[in-house]
């Protein structure tokens, strides 16, 4: 009797799992990916990620929106490119059974690569498919970022695109205050443009700076833009000198706090790093006792992030922060003096 309640027990088994692979066999694949927006420069190599899930014996299949026929055309179908141009490749690969990711690489693109692409499956049943919006843009500079000047100086800011050659390119000014509004074409200012190599270059010159230049200078070629911060003051170049003294020439103070507690001890590491624009430094200090209270502080940051993890058994809090425009020592022991808070509230 047992013998028969086993075999029969043991059918059932078999059974349901004929079953539960027949139904897992009929499920329809899914794209695990979410439509998304993808950037580019010029040149670039695009990855455009589609994650597949219960893939079975269907294709992926990527297509790109025409604009003149107001159709998807396809490009790929599995492995296999129909598209002539050799700079597409559809790489694949499985990170488990039912689970695989079917990109397509676009190498060295070029502004006509821009548009809408599609990963698409499907059957008579249905089909899935997911939209990612790819935007190139053109490599743009401006310099100098940052500037400080006497009034009746001259000015000069240069703002270049590479690999084009235009003369589209466009500046707009913003005070400080945003309370005084000024025309950029006013006659103590005037724009050059020059062209070569795939180089085009804008430089906007003021002859005879003034207090009511100082403000947000800004270039701007179709979507893209670069901004250039001008102070026009008397006695600004002993400020910048002092501030250099103080920070490096620094437009940005980084700073970032480890704290490190070895398990079943009672010593505590803290190590800082931080940052003034390309100059940095690291300390070492410890202090005994137990782990000290870690909370949020944003006053004078413009970024804070708390994180916490266990690395190597050990008990790790890291703290960062960025604070822009730090002008002198003042504002720098301050920005120290909130993380030393973190720590030691």
């Amino acid at each position: 009797m047992l013998s028969r309640i086993s075999k029969l027990t043991q059918l059932m088994i078999m059974i349901h799992g004929l079953i539960a692979a027949v139904i897992s066999n009929n499920k329809f694949p899914q794209i695990l990916t979410q439509t998304y927006n993808q950037t580019l420069n010029i040149s670039d190599t695009a990855i455009l990620i589609c994650h597949v899930k219960n893939l079975g014996n269907h294709h992926v299949t990527w297509l790109k929106y025409d604009s003149n026929t107001l159709t998807y055309l396809p490009l790929t179908v599995g492995e296999q490119v129909f598209y002539s141009d050799t700079r597409y490749f559809v790489s694949s690969y499985s990170i488990l059974l039912d689970s695989s990711y079917w990109n397509l690489e676009i190498s060295n693109l070029k502004l006509s690569d821009e548009g809408i692409y599609e990963c698409k499956i499907s059957n008579r049943r249905g089909s899935v498919s997911i939209q990612i919006h790819l935007q190139v843009q053109i490599p743009m500079t401006i310099k100098p970022s940052r500037l400080y000047v006497e009034p009746g100086s001259s000015v000069e800011l240069d703002c270049t695109i590479y690999n084009i050659n235009t003369s589209s390119i466009t500046w707009h000014f913003s005070s400080l205050n945003h309370t005084h509004k000024y025309n950029i074409y006013h006659y103590d200012i005037y724009e050059k443009y020059h062209n070569e190599k795939n180089i085009s270059k804008s430089q906007l010159i003021i002859r005879h700076a003034q207090p009511y230049h100082s403000g947000l200078w800004t270039c701007t070629y179709k979507r893209q833009r670069r901004s250039a911060k001008i102070f026009v003051e008397k006695g600004a170049l002993q400020h910048h000198q002092q501030q250099r003294l103080v920070s490096n020439n620094c437009s940005s103070v980084s700073i970032q706090c480890t704290m490190i507690q070895p398990l079943n001890q009672t010593k505590v590491f803290i190590h800082v790093q931080w940052q003034v624009d390309n100059w940095d430094d690291t300390l070492w200090f410890f202090t005994k006792g137990s782990s000290p209270k870690v909370k949020e502080v944003k006053q004078n940051l413009d970024q804070v992030s708390v994180s916490y993890s266990d690395p190597n058994k050990m008990s790790f809090v890291s703290v960062s922060g960025k604070a822009e425009f730090v002008d002198d020592k003042a504002q720098i022991k301050e920005l120290w003096s909130s993380y030393l808070k973190v720590f030691f509230p």
